[in-house]
């Protein structure tokens, strides 16, 4: 089974997929710590721009309810 660090990766990796932004999506472990995601492979400027346009819509609708 899958950590919960690695659930979410793998979540925020099919959202990202879905809005056209193709990035590497890792989650990490430390025994001991806070697990966590880390994004990478998003030195363009034009990806950078839709991820914030994602984040942003994502944000609107986590509101809007």
């Amino acid at each position: 089974m899958k950590s919960e660090a690695a659930q979410v990766a793998n979540l925020i990796k099919t959202e990202l997929k879905k809005n056209g932004i193709n990035c590497r999506v890792k989650s990490s472990n430390y025994a001991g710590g806070i697990p966590f995601v880390s994004m990478s492979q998003m030195n363009s400027p034009a990806v950078l721009i839709k991820l914030q346009r994602f984040v942003a819509n994502s944000n609107k609708a986590l509101l809007m309810g």
